[in-house]
């Protein structure tokens, strides 16, 4: 019994520190609950309510130590630049997957058919006395005057024959006529010359054909056409005397010489001198002419040659026509890929003028393939961007792109057919935004 008690009291004993330290704990801890600090000097700090004694702001109560953070979140979320997601509650659509109808719009111009060129060469040597044109691509009509033009050759022949007229010898004074009709004169100049008995020191040169006169580059250095086969003058030259017509063959093949800018004036002087078989104009015919269309290479497969097209002027839509495609040929330039689409167009009214803007309207059959709509792709610059809807934000995400059809646009990579994209990417840009992606797509461009 006695040592039960004695066991007892030793217990309580030993318990008693134990209440002590707990009840301590407790106290230290509703102390430390207990305490109030100033918002804007957080060195002051009181165990009650009050005022701060340097700014007079009342104390709030100090805040216990919260929970530390759970190391194992994804802190990208967190951490990711503002200018990368955007937050919206635009409407999202799925990238369509099945097949749709091209209908492609070319825009394009008018511009000459090379194949028509037609030249005037000097069949002999002289010197121009006389011009009657003053600027490139100036209309003229056949029959019209646009030089004179004086040569030796020609005085002694004229000589020759007033010489052998007086000595009535006919078999000489044909020879001496057919010499003339050789270097470009026409019968009724040679009669001229037989019956008056007088010499013409310059003689006037007619255009033989009607249309747009230019002149031909005489340096070394102008520009040659890329095509097959060289242009051949053989048989021409200025018409009436001291040449002869002609005209210029040129291929499909390739691109044309690019002519001289219409309106400008004739390098070619009064006094200068032009040689034996030179080509000094050409004359173009405004009755056949080109449809030139320059469009993407990603077209290539949906473009043939003999494909319909329609031919609407882009200045009076009511003014159309229906041609064939003549001509789709890969072409490079400036570090860029492209197609050429020719089409071959009559003019015989002509109603339809060069450097007329042109669109062309085209219906392909069907392609296979992911589509979205126009307005749901931005395009910066050669790239294209879609906006992606993540975790309840989107996220701008580069696209590759290719036919643009009837308001949609075929994606060929970077996105799948679950993906949610905003339906109108333009109401996620903003200029900090477009500017912030394009800095870092031109980074990414430069490290590779």
């Amino acid at each position: 019994m006695r040592n039960s008690l004695k066991n007892k009291l030793l217990l309580t004993l030993l318990a008693l520190p134990l209440l002590l330290l707990s009840y301590c704990e407790k106290k230290t801890n509703k102390d430390e609950a207990e305490e109030y600090t100033c918002p804007m000097h957080p060195q002051i700090v009181q165990n009650k309510q009050g005022t701060c004694p340097i700014c007079g702001m009342d104390l709030v109560k100090k805040m216990a130590g919260g929970e530390a953070l759970d190391s194992t979140l994804n802190l990208n979320a967190l951490v990711k630049p503002t200018n990368e997601i955007i937050v919206s509650n635009i409407k999202t659509i799925y990238p369509e997957k099945g097949s749709k109808k091209i209908k492609l719009t070319l825009n394009g111009s008018l511009t000459y058919d090379t194949r028509n060129w037609k030249v005037l060469a000097s069949r002999i040597p002289g010197r121009i006395e006389r011009l009657y044109v003053r600027y490139n691509y100036q209309p003229v009509k056949k029959g019209q005057r646009v030089m004179d033009i004086y040569s030796p050759d020609l005085v002694n022949a004229q000589r020759e024959l007033i010489y052998l007229i007086k000595t009535n010898d006919q078999d000489l004074i044909r020879r001496a006529k057919d010499k003339l009709l050789l270097l470009g004169a026409t019968n009724q100049q040679v009669n001229q010359i037989a019956g008056t008995g007088k010499m013409q020191h310059a003689f006037p040169i007619y255009s033989p054909y009607s249309g747009y006169i230019t002149e031909n580059n005489l340096s070394s250095s102008s520009p040659t056409p890329t095509t097959s086969s060289s242009e051949s003058s053989s048989g021409g030259g200025m018409s009436n005397m001291g040449g002869a017509t002609g005209a210029a063959s040129a291929t499909t093949a390739s691109t044309s010489q690019t002519p001289t800018s219409a309106g400008q004036t004739l390098t070619i002087r009064e006094g200068q001198y032009v040689g034996a078989g030179e080509t000094v104009f050409k004359i173009f015919n405004p009755t056949k002419l080109w449809v030139e269309f320059y469009v993407p290479s990603s077209q290539t497969q949906t473009l043939k040659k003999g494909q319909q097209v329609n031919l609407i002027n882009a200045d009076d839509s009511t003014e159309t026509i229906s041609a064939t495609l003549s001509l789709v040929q890969p072409f490079y330039k400036e570090g860029q890929n492209f197609l050429l689409v020719r089409s071959y167009l009559t003019n015989n009214i002509k109603n339809w003028r060069v450097g007329q803007l042109i669109r062309g309207n085209i219906t392909s059959e069907s392609k296979e393939g992911m589509w979205l709509p126009k307005q749901a792709v931005l395009q910066l610059g050669n790239q294209r961007v879609v906006f992606v809807k993540h975790s309840g934000a989107f996220e701008p995400r580069l696209v590759t792109s290719g036919i643009n059809t009837n308001g949609s646009i075929e994606i060929l990579s970077g996105l799948d057919v679950n993906d949610k994209i905003a339906e109108n990417a333009w109401f996620l840009v903003d200029s900090e935004s477009l500017v912030k992606f394009k800095e870092k797509l031109n980074n990414q461009k430069s490290t590779q």
